[in-house]
């Protein structure tokens, strides 16, 4: 079984940029322990025999095409930008 520890949680935490009080995330780091145990053992049933999960019987669910739409002006999108020149937007960095 895969082990959850406490710097896995601050680690996904920040990585999420959710601040947690450390009592917080020791509840956290013991409920996701618990999540991944009830994974463990539903890993242990003989699903041999189940059939796979479809759509609903007697139901042809809708699917759009792939087809080329027209997009808003470039002025639009500038307009809703924070920050924005000729080049190109500017947004808040997320990889670290």
């Amino acid at each position: 079984m895969a082990e959850v520890t406490l710097d896995d949680v601050r680690h996904v935490a920040v990585l999420a940029r959710i601040a947690f009080t450390d009592e917080e995330l020791e509840r956290l780091t013991q409920e996701l322990q618990n999540i991944l145990k009830w994974v463990d053992k539903l890993q242990e049933l003989d699903t041999e025999m189940v059939e796979p999960a479809g759509p609903m019987v007697g139901t042809d669910p809708e699917r759009r095409g792939d087809r080329v739409q027209p997009s808003r002006p470039a002025e639009t999108w500038r307009e809703l930008a924070s920050w924005c020149d000729e080049e190109g937007f500017k947004v808040p960095r997320v990889v670290e």
